[in-house]
């Protein structure tokens, strides 16, 4: 991004990602392409190298992103532990202490027993975006601040659209998504309810219409 007032207004001019990580050299002619990957496509031509020759190193840099699904409740570990033999462990943990064999029938369960495969058009937008933004103050200085209570819009989080949807070069594909959980639904959702338990309420394969996060 340009950050100084020089007529750009902040505008993604160029973004270079070298999305195809096997072309990282020349060719035999010593010329090579990088491809910009923003909707203004100003790419770079490299002419004259050396014949074959390893242009680019790449660097492997972990890092994680937070769930773009934050604001749905969700438990990874369906394992509930109910008594520890160990003293100290159960009062820590919350459960009896020894061996227990039966459960109290008056314990609320909260299991739900409903199922359900939904295609979501904007997860894969959701995904992106998350990918883009540092950590999750972000969002929530963007949405939490004091000032923002009354507000009928975002700014930050307008400019944020604006700066992302400016990078994608084209509009998102919704028939070919579609068609595709057309042929899912069609030949498997019959045979995931023969799959799934008897005491399990299967809802069917859904396309969800949702708007993104920003």
């Amino acid at each position: 991004m340009i950050h100084v007032n020089s007529g750009s207004w902040q505008r993604l001019r160029m973004l270079v990602e070298n999305l195809d990580t096997s072309a990282t050299g020349s060719d035999a002619s010593g010329n090579m392409t990088i491809h910009d990957t923003s909707q203004n496509a100003y790419n770079f031509f490299i002419r004259d190298a050396a014949p074959s020759a390893d242009l680019l190193t790449f660097k492997s840099i972990d890092y994680s992103t937070f769930d773009p699904n934050w604001d749905s409740a969700s438990v990874s570990n369906k394992v509930r532990v109910r008594s520890f033999l160990d003293e100290d462990l159960a009062e820590a943990s919350g459960v009896t202490h020894g061996s227990q064999s039966t459960l109290d029938p008056a314990e609320r369960v909260p299991d739900d027993k409903r199922f359900s495969i939904e295609a979501s058009i904007s997860q894969a937008l959701n995904n992106d975006v998350a990918n883009k933004i540092s950590d999750i103050f972000f969002i929530s200085n963007a949405i939490g601040a004091p000032e923002m209570q009354y507000s009928l819009r975002y700014p930050d989080l307008d400019r944020l659209a604006d700066k992302y949807f400016n990078r994608l070069e084209d509009k998102v594909d919704f028939k070919n998504y579609f068609d595709f959980f057309k042929w899912f639904d069609t030949n498997f959702s019959g045979m995931i309810e023969q799959m799934i338990p008897t005491t399990t309420e299967f809802l069917g394969v859904n396309f969800v219409i949702e708007s993104h996060m920003l």
